[in-house]
C-alpha cells in the first residue's frame, strides 16, 4: 500500500518549503530489473508527474547519467516536456551521477574536469533554458552525486560552464 496523503500536510503551519523527488529514469533498459513501463515513456512520465503533483511534490531533481545514455537522458528530456506543460507548477533540475564519468575515468589521457565541462554544457544547452527549469535567484541549479570519488578542479570547471550555474553536492564533502 502506498499513501496519498498530500506531504504538504506533514509539514508545521504556513511552511513554505518546496517539496522535491530524486527522479531514477533507469526503468526499462534490459540491465535493469523489469517493472512494467520505460521511464522515458511520455504517458508515464505524465502520471508520473500528475501523481507527484497530488501528493504536493513541486518538482524532480533527475539522476542523470550523461547525453549518451538513451535511456536516461530521453527520460529526462520526456520530464522536461512535461514540467513545461504545468505552467510553472512543475520544475526539474539534473543531477550528473558519478555514473557519468565511468567511461571517461575508464579510458586513459580522458580528462574527467573537460568531461565535466562537456557534460554541464549540454545541461545547459539542453535543459536549463527550458521555463520550467529549476533555478534558485535566476542561476540554474545543478545537483551532483559522487563526483567527490574523483579529484575535479571545480573552479576550472565553474568557469568553463556557460549559464552561471549554481552547483549544489551531495554526501558529506558537498
Amino acid at each position: 500500500n502506498v499513501s496519498k496523503v498530500d506531504t504538504r500536510s506533514l509539514l508545521y503551519p504556513g511552511a513554505t518549503t518546496r517539496i522535491y523527488a530524486h527522479f531514477m529514469p533507469w526503468f526499462g533498459s534490459t540491465s535493469h530489473i523489469g517493472v512494467g513501463y520505460r521511464s522515458d515513456d511520455p504517458v508515464q512520465v505524465r502520471r508520473q508527474v500528475d501523481d507527484m503533483l497530488s501528493r504536493g511534490i513541486e518538482g524532480v531533481i533527475i539522476d542523470w547519467y550523461g547525453p549518451n545514455r538513451p535511456l536516461e537522458n530521453d527520460s529526462s528530456k520526456a520530464v522536461m516536456r512535461e514540467a513545461e506543460a504545468r505552467g510553472g507548477r512543475f520544475v526539474f533540475a539534473i543531477m550528473e551521477d558519478v555514473g557519468a564519468l565511468k567511461s571517461c575515468a575508464a579510458t586513459p589521457g580522458c580528462d574527467l574536469n573537460q568531461q565535466v565541462i562537456s557534460d554541464l554544457s549540454y545541461v545547459y544547452n539542453t535543459f536549463a533554458g527550458s521555463t520550467a527549469y529549476m533555478r534558485l535567484a535566476g542561476r540554474p541549479v545543478i545537483f551532483f552525486f559522487g563526483l567527490e570519488r574523483y579529484t575535479l578542479n571545480w573552479s576550472a570547471i565553474e568557469a568553463g560552464v556557460p549559464g552561471n550555474p549554481l552547483f549544489i553536492f551531495q554526501n558529506a564533502s558537498g
